[in-house]
């Protein structure tokens, strides 16, 4: 679990009975059993320098300050424009001013009216700490810490007239931006969901079973459309969504000028899920595993490929016999937007099985009652 002795909060005010009056109703509440600790700040200068000196978990902003104030009136704007730059915090503006930034509110940019009744203040600071993501902040936080920590020592250290020799830092920062991306992948991710409370549901070792979200990049990290990417539009007059199965090493080395792209069915519209759900039999539901299962071991090539839901993805069938071919300008546009990417080795996968699919060569069957008859004489 991730180390908490408080939760951090900065509070910032221009008048001083407000900063001492929410500091301590804040500091008397504990949220999941750990108190709270409020610093407070009365100006824009000394805000922005707590911010670079401390890790705070939430901020709590007026939006404007007194008309005598050195800074201006709309304090709080700047200072969330300052945090915007630099962090991720989430905030609520406390004011007595909410129409002033009631059109900028989203679930982690909160707005309360100030009042006598702190109970909204309240409410909106354990909403916030309920969606974890100031425990997902922390507990990634925590997790770089200690794999640079370990790197660096016991490796690094050890090791350091080798890299002396060579001259060029930059092999170091790849190795170490190498160890910390693998940390926060495949197996390597259980350490940051345990840090989270979740030991088991994001990956079982034995079993090699993982969660969906293992599949995905949301959104792409990379510019260029790739192998595995997915979109969501229409293709001629067939509207839905799309994956791109034409290899990425010709797409980066501008070898192409037109793509290709599978369907993808929603997997509530196809017949097997919809006939498991009317009738959930043991042999319905083994035609709906047979269409989900992507490791089939009977060695034919499989027209489909099952796509698992996550966040705006919903569960998909990509069918390998429902293909265009647009134009590579055409894809990630607004008519055509990508919504994620494939993770390796699930973007390599889908190729892979594509390329089987599609070449596939049939042949004749032999006849094997000729052959049973043949061998009774024992085979040649």
């Amino acid at each position: 679990m991730i180390e908490i002795d408080r939760w951090q909060l900065l509070f910032v005010d221009d008048e001083q009975e407000a900063l001492d009056l929410v500091k301590d109703i804040l500091e008397r509440e504990t949220i999941s059993g750990i108190g709270l600790q409020v610093e407070t700040s009365s100006n824009l200068g000394d805000a922005i320098n707590k911010l670079d000196r401390y890790k705070f978990d939430m901020i709590i902003l007026d939006v404007k300050f007194g008309l005598d104030s050195a800074e201006g009136e709309d304090v709080g704007i700047k200072i969330l424009e300052a945090i915007q730059k630099k962090y991720f915090i989430p905030v609520i503006f406390y004011t007595g001013l909410p129409s002033l930034v009631n059109d900028i509110e989203t679930p982690l940019i909160r707005v309360v009216t100030k009042e006598s009744d702190p109970t909204p203040l309240i409410s909106a600071v354990k909403e916030i700490f309920s969606s974890r993501i100031p425990e997902v902040n922390r507990a990634l936080m925590q997790h770089i810490q200690r794999v640079l920590r370990d790197y660096m020592w016991d490796f690094v250290a050890a090791n350091w007239s080798k890299f002396c020799d060579t001259g060029d830092r930059t092999d170091l920062a790849y190795l170490l931006s190498r160890r910390l991306a693998i940390s926060l992948s495949g197996p390597k991710i259980k350490q940051f969901c345990e840090d989270l409370g979740d030991d088991s549901i994001y990956f079982v070792e034995g079993d090699k079973k993982i969660h969906p979200m293992f599949y995905y990049i949301i959104p792409p990290i990379i510019d260029t459309p790739l192998c595995g990417d997915i979109f969501q539009g229409k293709i001629g007059d067939d509207e839905g969504f799309w994956i791109l199965i034409t290899p990425s090493c010709y797409i980066m080395q501008k070898k192409v000028s037109h793509v290709l792209l599978a369907k993808c069915e929603l997997l509530k519209e196809l017949k097997e899920y919809q006939d498991w759900t009317k009738t959930p039999t043991k042999s319905k539901e083994g035609e709906l595993i047979s269409l989900l299962n992507n490791n089939r071991k009977n060695g034919q090539p499989e027209r489909h490929h099952y796509l698992p839901g996550a966040l705006s993805i919903p569960d998909l069938i990509v069918d390998f016999l429902k293909v265009k071919i647009i134009p590579l300008e055409a894809v990630g546009t607004k008519d055509l937007p990508r919504l994620a990417s494939l993770d390796s080795p699930f973007a390599e996968s889908i190729l892979a099985r594509f390329s089987s699919y599609f070449g596939r060569i049939g042949t004749p069957d032999l006849d094997h009652n000729f052959l049973l008859e043949k061998f009774k004489s024992g085979p040649s």
